[in-house]
């Protein structure tokens, strides 16, 4: 199975590894002149194991600015629900986070995501 979620960000430039500051702050409203940019950030899992994440090889439970921490204390913990009630309860979830914390986590694995072929970017409008 696989999907994605997205976040907006406000970014005159995105490239990998560079984070703007607008994306820092987590500011919801763009500065003026400043075209939005989105963000989808892609998971996978194998749905017979549950084995996979965002990267296609963790859920990041552990960190903070992951919705899955604020339920979860153990990936063991998420995989077993995942596995259990599936993609859309999995969409229903990721679509309860924040959006300051989703630019974060964003940030903070920027790296990874990108070296996993986890993310992609496009301008607003474009």
């Amino acid at each position: 199975m696989e999907g994605e979620i997205y976040t907006e960000v406000d970014a005159s430039v995105l490239n990998p590894g560079i984070s703007t500051m607008a994306m820092v702050s987590g500011d919801s409203e763009p500065p003026e002149g400043v075209t939005p940019v989105f963000i989808w950030i892609r998971w996978r899992y194998d749905d017979a194991t549950g084995e996979g994440g965002f990267t296609g090889s963790g859920w990041y439970v552990g960190d903070s600015n992951n919705v899955l921490s604020e339920h979860y204390s153990t990936e063991e913990a998420f995989i077993k629900d995942l596995l259990a009630n599936g993609k859309p309860w999995l969409d229903s979830l990721l679509q309860g986070w924040d959006e300051s914390k989703k630019i974060m986590f964003f940030v903070n694995n920027q790296a990874t995501l990108g070296a996993g072929n986890c993310f992609d970017a496009a301008v607003s409008g474009a």
